[in-house]
């Protein structure tokens, strides 16, 4: 393969160079021999019965310089391995410490740019951050280097569904899901996120048969009798979807946390008694 043209012109001027010059080894014949003469005739001067030479400067020893240990500067430690670099990050992002995580992620991305485990966990703990547009670049570029690999990840997908959501993109967030889920069908986290964006998107049916997908799998998530509800609701049936939201109020504890869904859930029961009570006055 030819290299580009700026690559070869760098060559070229390594290469070739400046024309050599032979400016300061030219000298005349007669100079040289007038020279090479006077250089055999010299005798040497004598001052007080000692040689000359002990006029002229004599050789210096070599400098000593400062040893490590003895005074001198001390050697930085070395740097750790890109994988402890990892796992500490890692473990700091498990920690809470996102800001310091995301340092970590960075030093091992500059050691092993190449490598997609740095892209993957600086997008989590920048969406953990509250930057899903920021994450999202991570991730792509953590996908972009495992299909180069001929790799592909369900954990990925997930998470790239996941930030997607975030920023409203539902279409590609599906997407997502569904490739996670045909790379590890028994994946629940996906099935029942993958739910939760079918009911955003009003597709109640798909969406109650991956939340159940998802609980045949044993998912473990306090909310999902809240979204089995708003599926069986949008489904029109209505005393199922009470029974799940009733179940979900049931279930999950009265913490500031949970406040505001709870709040949420009692004024659609209420809505729906309302509604039934009306129907069942016609």
């Amino acid at each position: 393969m030819n290299a580009p043209s700026s690559t070869r012109s760098q060559r070229s001027q390594i290469t070739a160079g400046a024309p050599a010059r032979r400016l300061g080894i030219e000298v005349t014949t007669g100079f040289a021999i007038a020279f090479w003469l006077a250089a055999c005739f010299v005798i040497p001067l004598e001052t007080s019965g000692q040689p000359a030479t002990d006029s002229y400067p004599q050789q210096q020893p070599p400098p000593t310089w400062p040893q490590a240990g003895a005074g001198g500067a001390t050697p930085s430690p070395p740097a750790p391995p890109p994988a402890e670099i990892l796992a500490r990050g890692r473990q700091l992002l498990k920690d809470g410490q996102t800001a310091a995580a995301l340092t970590s992620f960075n030093d091992f991305i500059r050691l092993r740019p190449r490598d997609m485990s740095g892209y993957f966990w600086q997008g989590l703990a920048l969406d953990q951050s509250g930057l899903p547009g920021k994450a999202i670049w991570s991730y792509s570029n953590s996908l972009d280097l495992a299909m180069q690999n001929g790799m592909d990840s369900a954990e990925l997908r997930l998470n790239i569904g996941n930030t997607l959501t975030k920023l409203n993109k539902l279409d590609d967030a599906i997407f997502n899901y569904r490739r996670a889920i045909e790379i590890d069908p028994k994946l629940a986290r996906a099935h029942f996120n993958l739910g939760r964006a079918l009911i955003a998107k009003g597709e109640a049916g798909a969406a109650y048969d991956e939340l159940e997908r998802s609980a045949q799998l044993n998912l473990q998530d306090s909310t999902l009798s809240y979204y089995r509800g708003l599926a069986l609701q949008a489904m029109g049936k209505t005393a199922a979807a009470r029974e799940q939201l009733t179940i979900f109020l049931k279930e999950v504890p009265e913490t500031p946390d949970t406040e505001e869904l709870r709040a949420r859930v009692t004024a659609l029961l209420n809505q729906m008694a309302a509604g039934a009570s009306s129907a069942a006055g016609h």
